[in-house]
């Protein structure tokens, strides 16, 4: 689906991303507690959860996962995040 934020960008997105509910994440407060994390919320956007991996796994087991469990458990520090920011010189968009 085509949408647009609140600031005017346009993109595309998948539609099971997408709901008419109101989402709020307040870190700290009791909402938080019950909240998604945020492996979760990436896998959602994607229209992709444990459910649905293991049902792919499933049916799909003469593929290889050997790099893709390597890339899910590897940790990024901020400092690691800001270097790689700052060395590919990336900007927000206007």
């Amino acid at each position: 689906m085509q949408v647009t934020s609140s600031r005017g960008v346009a993109g595309w997105i998948h539609g099971s991303a997408l709901t008419v509910k109101k989402i709020q994440m307040a870190a700290g407060s009791q909402t938080a507690k019950v909240a998604a994390s945020g492996d979760e919320l990436a896998l959602a956007g994607k229209g992709f959860n444990k459910d649905v991996e293991a049902d792919f796994k499933a049916k799909n087991k003469n593929l290889d996962y050997t790099w893709v469990d390597a890339m899910g458990a590897m940790t990024i520090t901020p400092q690691e995040t800001v270097k790689f920011i700052t060395d590919g010189e990336l900007r927000p968009l206007p």
